[in-house]
């Protein structure tokens, strides 16, 4: 897959296509205690596969065991929410907090 394009603190997120579509792909990493990491991970999938949103790339699905694995969605071709933030550093911060809801 080649080198990330970010790196979290339990996980990689990696850039690749499916069916001809730009994806982001993230890998859990296996790190800190089993069942916490597990919870987080399970909690998160829950939110994407239920959460129905214009702003909101579609979920394409999971690959792994009950507790790790790794999942991807679309990438928007303009970037997303932290990178045009980070590119606009002069957005006061009580108007970061607007555009996040």
């Amino acid at each position: 897959m080649g080198d990330p394009k970010f790196k979290g603190n339990y996980y990689f997120v990696y850039q690749g296509t499916y069916k001809g579509e730009l994806v982001a792909v993230k890998v859990i990493r296996e790190v800190g205690k089993l069942e916490s990491m597990s919870k987080k991970f399970k909690r998160e999938i829950s939110i994407w596969t239920n959460a129905s949103h214009l702003n909101i790339h579609s979920f394409y699905g999971i690959r792994g065991d009950d507790n790790f694995g790794l999942y991807g969605a679309l990438i928007s071709p303009n970037g997303d929410l932290q990178q045009y933030l980070d590119e606009r550093k002069g957005i006061p911060l009580e108007d970061h907090f607007k555009l996040w809801r």
